[in-house]
């Protein structure tokens, strides 16, 4: 072989670097900052409480490598927690465009920005790879993409041969490729803080409440929670979470007493209430719309019931990401829900789905996987296709014997 000449491995290790420091590459600052005087903001220079003054935190300006080093650190610190991988990159939260939406919806949240997404965008089709190689990969495409779109005649033949390689660094990683800039920022507003005053003889009384809805004395639990809401609209008025978390008790223990129609009445008060004060898009709202889709199904109002399953499930998926825990435990109510009126594919579809989260969020053995097998057993067992039946009840049983002793009721039931 021939050796390699120094500018070959200069050229090499440059290229290493880069590739290494993606994250730096896309951190870098469109615009230089401008320094100012405090007098050209405020007519009075001792009404601006030094705050122009305050020296900036070193916390703006970590990359997100950096960023990630510190999460990390933190976490094994502060709580003794070593689960998180190496490597950002690696974090389930970021495998996903899903999940890296909500995070995104989450950033903005939190720092009271609002974005400008142009007309029919969908979000899904942004770049927010954090891998080097599949960034590079897609931002080669585009750029590539563009640039064909320009050709014409003979130039785009010659065009042809070159989109065979790979464009250089400089002409990939820069601002103008990033999936949201300055200009795509729309607005921003004040995140308003408040201090939740809490009355005592309120809290006693929910927390009698859930004590005896625990010891399954629903009367009583019934009694306290509409005293609480009584105390409540005294001090805060109607619109209140406390108030609309005290009416969605009182409809799950109706629904125990066999009032649905009562159930979905109060749910829905609790519904109203909670948009109004937590937002349409809260995960309460979406945990409250999954119980009043079981409330509606169980009183045989179908259609309402899959329509309100269906609500929660896309709020959590937009809040939550597609593989948080709980919108798997609503794909497989929602399983329940279309094997109840005989739509075993529809169902087979939700049990499979939440199969894969399950997988992908606690691996291959876990308690929740194998629920997922026995769903999938029991609607192939009720199709009358025995044969997948029994595949995925003899996943279901390998998975559970490796969890839990062998005497254990649930292994010898399985």
């Amino acid at each position: 072989m021939a050796a390699k000449t120094e500018g070959t491995v200069v050229a090499e290790k440059e290229a290493e670097t880069v590739t290494e420091d993606i994250d730096d590459l896309l951190f870098k600052p469109a615009h230089d900052l401008v320094e100012f005087k405090v007098s050209e903001i405020f007519l009075e220079p001792s009404i601006s409480l030094g705050v122009t003054e305050s020296p900036l935190s070193s916390a703006l300006s970590l990359t997100p490598k950096a960023f990630y080093r510190e999460i990390k650190n933190l976490a094994e610190k502060r709580y003794q927690y070593t689960g998180l991988p190496k490597k950002m990159g690696q974090l389930k939260s970021l495998q996903t465009p899903e999940n890296k939406i909500s995070l995104l919806r989450d950033i903005c949240i939190a720092t009271g920005i609002t974005l400008n997404l142009k007309q029919g965008q969908d979000l899904t089709d942004m770049i927010l790879e954090n891998d080097g190689d599949k960034l590079r990969t897609a931002l080669t495409e585009i750029t590539l993409k563009q640039r064909n779109a320009l050709q014409t005649g003979k130039a785009k033949k010659n065009f042809k041969a070159m989109s065979e390689t790979n464009l250089p660094d400089t002409e990939i990683f820069t601002y103008e490729n990033l999936p949201i800039q300055a200009a795509d920022i729309g607005d921003f507003y004040p995140i308003l803080r408040h201090v939740s005053v809490e009355n005592k003889d309120a809290t006693v009384l929910m927390q009698q409440g859930r004590q005896a809805q625990g010891e399954n004395s629903l009367e009583q639990a019934y009694e306290c929670y509409s005293q609480a809401i009584n105390v409540i609209m005294q001090i805060n008025g109607s619109m209140n979470a406390e108030i609309a978390s005290c009416i969605s008790k009182m409809a799950n223990i109706q629904y125990k007493f066999g009032d649905y129609l009562q159930a979905i009445e109060l749910q829905t008060k609790s519904i109203v209430i909670q948009e109004k004060v937590l937002g349409f898009d809260s995960p309460i709202v979406a945990y409250s719309y999954s119980n009043l889709g079981l409330y509606y199904h169980t009183c045989r109002f179908f259609n309402k019931g899959f329509e309100c399953m269906l609500k929660s499930l896309k709020i959590l998926e937009v809040v939550a990401g597609s593989h948080h825990p709980d919108v798997n435990s609503i794909l497989l109510n929602l399983g329940m829900m279309y094997q109840d009126v005989d739509n075993f594919k529809a169902a087979v579809e939700c049990y499979t789905k939440s199969l894969n989260n399950n997988i992908a969020v606690h691996g291959e053995e876990h308690l929740q996987v194998v629920s997922c097998y026995q769903a999938i057993a029991h609607a192939q067992y009720l199709q009358e296709d025995f044969r997948k039946a029994f595949e995925f009840q003899e996943r279901s049983h390998a998975t559970i014997k490796k969890l839990l002793p062998e005497d254990s009721e649930y292994v010898q039931q399985s």
